[in-house]
């Protein structure tokens, strides 16, 4: 028995219907592999572009530490007179001026520590500073004895 063209036409579209339809899925798949490895080399990306930043932040952090430290290591004449020229090379070079809040110092009295905090506004003496031998652009200021904050107390209980 014979088969009529129609139904063999019939036959072939319904092959290339089926094959159309697993090419479809196929694909599908393929696309959604290719969407997640697209997403985790992004992700990875990202990742290594934040790791990179952490880096150059904590380099330059580190950085500008070491310089305040060297600014303000302990002097060798009186401290009081040195501070102020610590202070005006210390902002004429910091990336970040506002990185020192201010400057307190530890001097042992007998058995405990006292704490002193250094005042611009207290006028070391009633000429400018220029006058009074600080480096230009020198703020004079002064030394006050101040009370140890809450936070620096287990600094202080180390030190004793």
């Amino acid at each position: 028995m014979r088969t009529s063209p129609l139904a063999s036409t019939d036959r072939r579209t319904a092959w290339a219907a089926a094959f159309l339809v697993l090419l479809l899925v196929l694909l599908a798949i393929l696309q959604y592999r290719w969407t997640g490895e697209v997403e985790r080399a992004e992700e990875e990306r990202t990742r290594s572009a934040l790791v990179r930043a952490a880096w150059a932040v904590s380099g330059e952090l580190e950085g500008e530490l070491g310089r305040l430290y060297g600014r303000f290591a302990p002097p060798a004449g009186d401290l009081a007179e040195a501070l102020p020229v610590c202070l005006a090379a210390w902002r004429a070079t910091a990336l970040e001026p506002s990185l020192l809040r201010g400057v307190l110092v530890a001097r042992r009295q007998g058995e405990d520590w006292t704490l002193e905090r250094w005042d611009e506004g207290r006028a070391a003496s009633a000429v400018p500073a220029t006058e009074a031998g600080a480096a230009p652009g020198a703020t004079v200021g002064g030394l006050v004895s101040t009370d140890w904050p809450a936070e620096l107390q287990p600094l202080r209980q180390r030190l004793a």
